[in-house]
């Protein structure tokens, strides 16, 4: 069960940080991991 969790956590950060790189001049994108609780969220500031 700890390997399928780890696994999906994993891809989860792998999506968002790809979603990170497209950001255009005028906005910025901001992203914040916590692991240990397993929460994750993206900024979108501009």
């Amino acid at each position: 069960m700890d390997t399928a969790i780890k696994f999906y956590q994993e891809c989860v950060q792998k999506l968002l940080c790809e979603y990170e790189f497209i950001q255009d001049g005028d906005s910025q994108i901001e992203l914040i991991f916590d692991d240990k609780r397993m929460r994750y969220m993206d900024l979108c500031l501009g």
